[in-house]
């Protein structure tokens, strides 16, 4: 009886960890700075992790920074694998002085630190 106790709540807790955190996280990336768009796709679970930690680095304010007066250079949103609502929706503008950033979820706009800029740059042109 014992046994079969544990091995029920053993697969229960290994049904809810699933539902919970079901599905992978990727990154779909829309790099229109091409004279031809190019869209791509991050599976990779650390360059995941490595584009997120930037994005947590930025001092987010309400939309009241000027963003360019031009479209974004990049456009990137996450997403869970199979799954065709977006979590976050970023576009990004490179300038020469700086790098602005827009969740467009939140409606919150950021600029990015010069060498975050060049990674995440890195990061979502390769």
């Amino acid at each position: 009886m014992r046994k079969a106790l544990v091995l029920t709540s053993s697969i229960f807790l290994l049904i809810l960890t699933g539902c919970i955190g079901g599905g992978n996280q990727l990154i779909r990336v829309a790099d229109k700075m091409d004279p031809e768009p190019n869209l791509g796709v991050i599976t990779n679970d650390k360059d995941i992790s490595d584009i997120m930690e930037i994005v947590d680095k930025i001092e987010w304010k309400e939309d009241t920074l000027d963003r360019p007066n031009r479209d974004d250079d990049i456009e990137f949103w996450i997403e869970k694998e199979g799954v065709d609502e977006r979590l976050a929706n970023y576009e990004v503008w490179i300038e020469e002085d700086q790098t602005v950033i827009f969740n467009s979820v939140e409606g919150k706009v950021g600029q990015i630190k010069n060498v975050d800029a060049e990674k995440l740059k890195q990061f979502l042109t390769e």
